[in-house]
């Protein structure tokens, strides 16, 4: 923490909070889902994530039975 920090919060050192939420980027501006009143005139980081494009499997040598075994070993990392 820089002193120009130190002496914004009165000598204290604090330590950030880091909390994700949802949003729309629309026109400019991102506008959250669940707005949160005690962020209000704060910095934020905003990560954009694009939607998943489909993946032809059969293009990739992988049939019905290996899709759904793999779907089976990678539901525990995706979905929880």
């Amino acid at each position: 923490m820089g002193l120009s920090e130190l002496e914004q919060t009165g000598g204290k050192e604090g330590i950030a909070t880091v909390k994700s939420v949802e949003g729309i980027y629309r026109n400019g501006k991102v506008e959250l889902v669940d707005p949160l009143a005690e962020a209000e005139i704060s910095r934020v980081i905003v990560t954009w994530t694009h939607p998943a494009e489909p993946v032809d499997l059969h293009e990739r040598g992988i049939d019905e039975p290996q899709a759904a075994d793999l779907r089976r070993r990678l539901a525990p990392m995706l979905f929880t």
